[in-house]
């Protein structure tokens, strides 16, 4: 009677990997998070480089240095994102396996019976589309490493590359105080805008507080 659900299980059973597309960000950087679990920092790397630049024997963490294999660095949300929608797919299976089932015990019994049976399946959805694991909100902290010239992106400091393990702390503290400098430099034109706005007491506030 279940022949075609059967038939669906074990199409799985042939096919256990199901893999995901996961796209960049806006500036084309991927994110990526340590597998240390004393660490789990969330960063990004450039897409480009990720292919070209990065070794699958290791990757390191900007913040830690852990090092481990290019495939341990996908990010809480990636994986959580790929098991949600790896139940879909297989729940999808099922109902199909399910739904076929009915169709085809319900076209062999016989139209002239005196006593007549059909099978309804209901609450079931056999469809299943992949969507691509969406990427993380842009990192403005961009980083290139001058050793290996790998570009990648966090959130407040990082002190190695994660392609090389290069020690960038002078890097990225000269990148830190460039950006302050660029919010300092751009005081007056913050104050000029929110005071046109007629929020003169928002642009003095707000100018402090960068400072």
């Amino acid at each position: 009677m279940f022949e075609d659900l059967m038939r669906q299980l074990k199409d799985l059973e042939r096919k256990p990997q199901l893999s995901f597309d996961i796209h960049p960000d806006a500036d084309g950087y991927m994110d990526k998070e340590c597998p240390s679990e004393e660490c789990q920092f969330q960063f990004k790397v450039y897409d480009e480089d990720w292919t070209n630049l990065f070794q699958d024997e290791a990757v390191y963490c900007p913040l830690c240095r852990h090092d481990a294999p290019s495939d341990h660095w996908f990010t809480t949300e990636q994986i959580e994102g790929a098991h949600d929608q790896a139940l879909k797919y297989v729940q999808s299976k099922i109902d199909q396996g399910l739904v076929d089932s009915a169709r085809r015990f319900n076209a062999s019994q016989p139209r002239n019976s005196f006593i007549k049976m059909s099978m309804t399946v209901t609450g079931t959805d056999t469809y299943f589309v992949k969507v691509p694991l969406p990427a993380l909100e842009e990192m403005t902290l961009k980083i290139q490493c001058e050793n290996c010239n790998a570009r990648f992106a966090v959130v407040g400091s990082a002190f190695f590359c994660p392609c090389c393990g290069h020690n960038s702390v002078e890097k990225t503290f000269d990148g830190s105080l460039a950006k302050v400098e660029g919010k300092l430099n751009n005081l007056n034109l913050i104050r000029l805008s929110l005071t046109q706005e007629g929020l003169k007491d928002e642009a003095e506030m707000t100018c402090r507080s960068l400072i």
